[in-house]
């Protein structure tokens, strides 16, 4: 009979059972840990949070916003106003297509408020730009009206009287629009060359997003992607600084099909309901914007059915629109005089090529811009290169003989005064009997 000599087990099958072993332990360990904090723990603690505090407790100290002017004051308290302290959304009073702007702003003490309209004038309705808008009525259903004078009469003129000049004054804002509203602030007392800059992309790079805030002066417009993450929390950050925001507006790009640049994006074959019901969705996510830029659309900005909708609807709303410079053959400018929207279109992508050399020559062709017509608009996207650069030439614009201003005032100053012959005896205008 042999005998069986004992053998050392192997020191490789023995390391595998071993470790099984201890990850089938520690795997217990954690789910039991894992499944007591669940039940035990504190939800709001879960995650990293980052509280930032606009106002005191009191609600009487307000952030401070940047500024070139000392004569801002008063309009920077009405912009912080605006912004809504508890995290609630704001609701305006804004005519729109069934958006909601949220709860109404809180008001510092300090801000004058409107008088009441009496029952009389209620009834009367309210006269601009010389003619009576009835309540429920809108200035554009009057555009075939005859002309009126103070007393909303009809005026006769003698055809063979003196031929003078007279100028007609630039339309008036509408007021408590949101264009108005979160426009920032600007005077120009010098009346020096202006130029404007509106910077993209915010929102969807937080880094990028918060030194274009924090870097860029505060008359440096930021338009926010509509599918940003914490959206509100962002224009909130960005008009507590100062800046002035609109959102970008996704249209149909030719590329459509391949790529999509958001699920509620505009399209020229769409119906106009779809569009309509679109649009009240981008609307709706935010508020404290002053207007809509676009973003892509090449395909979507040819199409005149398309475009009147949107230009029409944004005019009822009262936001104004802005074009970012990149389409070919768009329709918006021919549009928008018809339809009467506030409309401002870029004359250059400062970054279309995002390398220093080229944008430093569309930052020297804005300045020409400027200094020919009195004023220029150029776009960027929120490129490192871009807020870097931007950041260096706009601090020397006022020693070149330029002023820095919001998007808002190039906007406005597209609609200048006009003047037209007017048949005339230099005698005041006799109302018709």
């Amino acid at each position: 009979m042999t005998a069986r000599i004992p053998k050392d087990p192997s020191p490789i099958k023995a390391g595998f059972v071993h470790g099984a072993l201890s990850f089938t332990a520690l795997s217990l360990v954690f789910a039991s840990a894992g499944g007591l904090i669940h039940l035990t723990g504190d939800a709001d603690a879960g995650s990293p949070n980052v509280e930032i505090a606009l106002f005191d407790e009191n609600g009487d100290v307000s952030p401070t916003l940047k500024t070139r002017l000392p004569s801002e004051t008063v309009d920077r308290e009405i912009i912080i106003a605006a912004l809504d302290v508890n995290g609630a959304r704001e609701q305006a009073q804004e005519p729109s297509l069934g958006v909601e702007y949220g709860q109404a702003a809180s008001r510092n003490a300090a801000t004058p408020r409107p008088s009441q309209p009496t029952a009389s004038q209620q009834n009367q309705g309210i006269r601009i730009n010389g003619k009576l808008v009835a309540p429920g009525q809108s200035l554009s259903q009057l555009d075939g009206a005859t002309n009126t004078d103070t007393a909303g009469q009809s005026v006769t003129v003698d055809p063979t009287t003196p031929t003078t000049v007279a100028a007609v004054e630039a339309p008036k804002p509408r007021p408590n629009t949101p264009f108005e509203r979160y426009s920032r602030p600007f005077e120009n007392a010098e009346d020096k060359p202006t130029i404007s800059l509106i910077v993209g992309g915010m929102g969807i790079n937080w880094r990028h997003t918060q030194a274009a805030i924090d870097e860029l002066p505060a008359e440096v417009t930021l338009s926010f992607a509509p599918g940003a993450k914490n959206l509100t929390t962002w224009v909130r950050r960005a008009r507590a600084d100062g800046h002035e925001v609109l959102i970008e507006l996704p249209l149909e790009p030719y590329s459509y099909g391949r790529t999509r640049p958001h699920p509620q994006v505009l399209q020229s074959s769409a119906s106009e309901d779809i569009n309509r019901q679109r649009l009240d969705k981008l609307l709706r996510r935010v508020s404290g914007y002053a207007g809509v830029i676009n973003y892509q659309g090449a395909k979507f900005a040819t199409n005149e059915a398309a475009s009147k909708m949107l230009l029409t609807t944004l005019d009822e709303i009262g936001l104004a629109f802005f074009e970012d410079g990149s389409l070919d053959d768009a329709v918006f400018s021919t549009i928008a005089t018809d339809s009467g929207v506030t409309y401002a279109a870029s004359e250059t992508v400062i970054d279309a090529l995002p390398e220093g050399d080229p944008i430093e020559s569309k930052l020297m062709y804005l300045e020409a811009q400027a200094r020919t017509n009195g004023r220029a608009l150029g776009t960027a996207f929120a490129y490192p290169i871009s807020i870097d650069m931007l950041k260096d030439w706009t601090s020397g614009l006022e020693a070149k003989g330029y002023v820095l201003a919001p998007a808002s005032h190039y906007a406005r100053q597209q609609k200048t005064p006009q003047t037209i012959s007017v048949q005339t005896s230099g005698q005041p205008l006799q109302p018709a009997p």
